[in-house]
């Protein structure tokens, strides 16, 4: 957008701190600060370069009262949001420098390394990848670093905190703040008034530093649910106090004594909600003798987090599961891909409007009613196209010889089975869900970006979330312990080993994880963090009612997303199954209870029986929601 100094910036010192040509990225923040010191100098001068839309250069972009969504898409922009209204800022790729107005503000840092300030206001400001520095100013705001070693400042008001994967400093400024550290190995510095630190997390890998925990007016909210005082073990080294959750340094606290640390201190979760929720695993598996493993990860209202596993992963090692095994994810890809293209849309890459032909001109004479088909009809399951994977003459072959199941199949194999045959019916008008849409919506992906999928959802989604232990495995290379999935295929009494190949599942449900990795997911998309909040709002509400009976009470498929009333509210997000494998991944907005439950079977009832269980008890453990 700016390929030549202006000379609006000459003879008022903006000169010396921004340079808009060369290799280098403009400096913003001196900008900015030189602005603070002469505001009608912003107004006057920055103003005039400003603009609504973002382009592949290094932009100015400040909203308007008829604009306050802003998207910076490639290079490094200065996004500025107007104190009339509420500003939804999203920087995307490049060095970016994004400031709030006075209102409640939503700030995006997406990749790379960016300055997002809060100024007024009960802000949410989300880092993404890259390192990160992110600063609350005045207001109750939320701050979320996400990946990357991120500097997070809470400036005033009371304010929560969490610095995501990566090692963090988090100063939580003044007021009565929340400082949480999931994955552990980040600086915690309350600051000024009664902060509230958490650390311990079953994700957490290292001890979290405290650098000014004050005895008597703070606590320390150990984040494994399940664990109890009893659990701890305090020691002194150094002058310095180390906490241990049953033997493994969670904590370590400068210039406190241990002597002076007492129960009142800590604040623990619901250790019998942990006890009861270890079991309803273990009689999932004694109910269905063919899942032979089984892992879970739910997110209580109070932040404090379980994860849980029971079987083995192998039944010829007779492995024990493990928290970060890998299980196949099932149509729980289908929310991932979901997100991408909500993205690619609210960035202007694409339209939900946007027929099918457009995108896919080659495929467009193999799929009936090509040039009316949208993208928005692909991801709510209107289309009318025909499923693949329900066709007589792949689902036969599969049931008369499941060794085809290790074989490797292109799309262009899965699209020639229902090639020549009309619609199910005509597009928008009636429901009826399947996989094809989404084998489209991955080319379109693809064809949207120049890259494959799968980089776009590790760019997008993996990496920012730390989602380490998560692959696309249709196009990617999986690491880690993949568990073996298992069906009794001849009626003998005996369990066969799959050896499932998931290219047939496509971008429909290729992707492979853990509960704890989902887990993550689940929580990000729906509070906020992935999406505008107007896109979030279509992703949940674009869609058509469906007539499936099911525990959870789930009645209506929107974009990616299936949701419904249960007994514990509204309730949102997706199951998946393989021929092997079976997920559930759900969000309760109303309590903002989190479960996920992964198995080696692909009958998802049980494990969705298993989510009503694990949601239904937490709700009791915790009748008002408690984020603090």
């Amino acid at each position: 957008m700016l390929n030549s100094p202006s000379p609006l910036f000459s003879g008022n010192g903006l000169e010396q701190n921004v340079s808009l040509t060369g290799n280098h990225a403009p400096d913003w923040l001196g900008v900015l600060n030189t602005a603070s010191r002469n505001p009608y100098l912003l107004l006057t001068q920055v103003n005039q370069l400003a603009s609504t839309e973002g382009t592949a250069a290094d932009d100015i972009l400040k909203t308007t009262p008829a604009k306050t969504t802003l998207y910076g898409l490639e290079g490094s922009d200065l996004m500025i949001g107007t104190n009339k209204q509420k500003n939804v800022l999203f920087g995307n790729d490049g060095n970016d420098v994004i400031q709030g107005g006075s209102r409640h503000d939503v700030l995006n840092g997406g990749a790379d390394a960016d300055r997002l300030i809060g100024n007024h206001g009960n802000d949410q400001l989300v880092g993404g990848s890259g390192k990160d520095r992110l600063t609350g100013g005045k207001g109750n705001d939320s701050l979320k670093g996400q990946s990357g070693d991120d500097k997070l400042n809470g400036g005033a008001g009371s304010d929560q905190l969490d610095g995501g994967a990566g090692f963090d400093r988090v100063n939580g400024g003044k007021g009565n703040d929340i400082l949480m550290d999931y994955d552990g190995g980040d600086r915690l510095t309350g600051g000024q008034g009664s902060d509230q630190f958490g650390v311990g997390s079953p994700l957490a890998t290292e001890a979290t530093r405290i650098t000014d925990f004050k005895v008597g007016t703070e606590q320390i909210k150990i984040l494994r649910l399940g664990a109890t005082f009893e659990d701890l073990t305090l020691e002194t080294h150094k002058g310095e106090t180390i906490v241990l959750d049953q033997g493994e340094a969670i904590a370590i606290l400068s210039n406190v004594k241990a002597s002076h640390l007492k129960q009142a201190n800590f604040i623990f979760g619901d250790a019998q909600l942990a006890d009861t929720l270890q079991q309803n695993l273990e009689q999932l598996l004694m109910d269905n003798p063919e899942t032979t493993g089984v892992s879970s990860t739910v997110t209580a209202p109070d932040g404090t987090v379980w994860v849980g596993t029971a079987g083995v992963s192998n039944l010829d090692t007779q492995r024990s599961v493990e928290a970060r095994d890998l299980f196949g994810a099932g149509s729980v890809t289908k929310p991932l891909v979901a997100t991408v293209v909500l993205q690619l849309q609210q960035e202007g890459t694409l339209s939900l409007d946007d027929p099918l032909s457009q995108w896919l001109p080659e495929i467009a004479n193999k799929i009936p009613n090509s040039n009316s088909v949208t993208i928005r009809q692909l991801l709510n399951h209107t289309s009318g196209i025909r499923n693949y994977a329900s066709e007589p003459e792949l689902f036969e072959r599969f049931n008369n010889d499941p060794t085809i199941l290790s074989q490797t199949f292109t799309n262009e194999d899965l699209l020639a089975v229902i090639e020549g045959k009309p619609a199910l019916f005509e597009p928008g008008e009636g429901y009826a869900y399947g996989n094809t849409g989404y084998l489209l919506l991955g080319e379109i992906v693809e064809k949207a970006t120049g890259s494959t999928l799968a980089s776009q959802l590790r760019e997008r989604i993996f990496e920012p979330l730390g989602m380490d232990d998560t692959y696309y495995a249709v196009q990617e290379q999986v690491e880690g312990n993949l568990t073996r999935s298992y069906q009794d295929l001849n009626g003998d009494g005996k369990l066969d080993d799959l050896n499932e190949n998931l290219s047939w599942t496509t971008s429909a449900g290729g992707v492979v994880s853990t509960a704890t990795d989902l887990s993550k997911f689940a929580q990000a998309l729906f509070q906020g963090d992935l999406l505008a909040p107007e896109t979030l709002q279509a992703m949940l509400t674009d869609g058509s009612p469906i007539n499936l009976e099911n525990p959870l009470g789930l009645t209506r498929y929107t974009l990616g997303v299936v949701s419904g009333q249960s007994n514990v509210g509204q309730i949102v997000g997706h199951d998946g199954a393989t021929a092997g494998w079976a997920s559930q991944m759900y969000y309760s907005p109303d309590r903002n209870i989190t479960t996920v439950v992964m198995t080696t079977a692909s009958d998802p009832v049980s494990s969705e029986n298993n989510v009503v269980q694990s949601l239904e008890e937490t709700a009791q453990r915790y009748p008002v929601s408690a984020n603090g």
